[in-house]
């Protein structure tokens, strides 16, 4: 896991795949896997979509299949902590909505992609709320792995995960709490946290008419990711560094934010 197939060879011609076995099946089941959850309520009008996009941009043109799903569109309801999928269900939730589908989804998935927004030093209600619903996947029986008690895993495969975040605010400290929960989630997963895609001065990616060169070397750098993420599981530190870089001093960002929500109040909408 981590790297793409480029070829039927490199997956030895899978196993569990007899000679017999369909060119096309082969090659189906050869295509690395992406799911995006996009945890932003504002969907396709949040910077984290546009953030996202221009990654999975990346990931296509190396042949990964991928599908983005808006949490915001689905029925995804607080986990009840009644244990049932542990102890009656054995991995069925009593609640029947739309996370068990995306749970079949992610288990399916090479990787993961957590895209949201910084909300009070976290992710989203919406990508919490999904994360919590991931507790089918595992057992109720404890194990040692790596020094620490964790919960067993029911299935054998989990995707390895990136973060993708975006944050209003100009330091990079604001992401340290949202990254650090997903290291440990990743550590109860018993996956890999590949790393994190960030963006501070997130309305920057809006403003491409205004700052073509800026934008794009964002735009340039955030596929490159996605392009590495398919070709060799990592990323390379050059392209996480120009998708952060600043553009405006502390001062500059202050006065202009405040500027514009100004004219949001006065308007009373959001966006102008």
């Amino acid at each position: 896991m981590g790297k793409s197939c480029q070829s039927l060879d490199c997956c030895g011609i899978m196993a569990g795949f007899t000679q017999t076995t369909p060119l096309n099946v082969l090659i189906k089941e050869a295509v690395m896997r992406i799911l995006a959850l996009n945890g932003s309520p504002t969907m396709k009008r949040g910077m984290t979509n546009i953030l996202l996009d221009f990654f999975l941009k990346g990931a296509e043109d190396q042949g990964a299949l991928v599908e983005k799903v808006f949490l915001q569109k689905k029925k995804i309801a607080p986990c009840l902590g009644c244990y049932s999928c542990w102890v009656k269900t054995k991995g069925v939730c009593v609640h029947k909505d739309d996370a068990p589908d995306l749970l079949r989804k992610m288990r399916k998935a090479d990787y993961l992609i957590l895209a949201t927004p910084v909300y009070l030093d976290g992710m989203t209600a919406q990508m919490k709320a999904f994360m919590d619903r991931s507790i089918p996947l595992f057992k109720p029986q404890f194990e040692i792995k790596n020094g620490h008690c964790r919960h067993q895993r029911r299935y054998e495969k989990m995707p390895e995960v990136v973060l993708l975040s975006v944050a209003g605010f100009q330091e990079m400290d604001n992401f340290q709490g949202l990254v650090k929960h997903v290291e440990l989630i990743c550590r109860n997963w018993q996956t890999r946290f590949v790393g994190g895609l960030l963006r501070p001065t997130s309305y920057l990616l809006s403003m491409e008419e205004l700052f073509p060169k800026t934008v794009g070397i964002i735009k340039g750098a955030a596929q490159r990711a996605g392009q590495d993420l398919v070709r060799k599981g990592s990323f390379d530190k050059e392209d996480l560094d120009a998708v952060a870089m600043n553009q405006f001093s502390a001062e500059q960002l202050v006065r202009q934010t405040n500027k514009y929500w100004e004219r949001c109040i006065e308007a009373g909408r959001w966006p102008l």
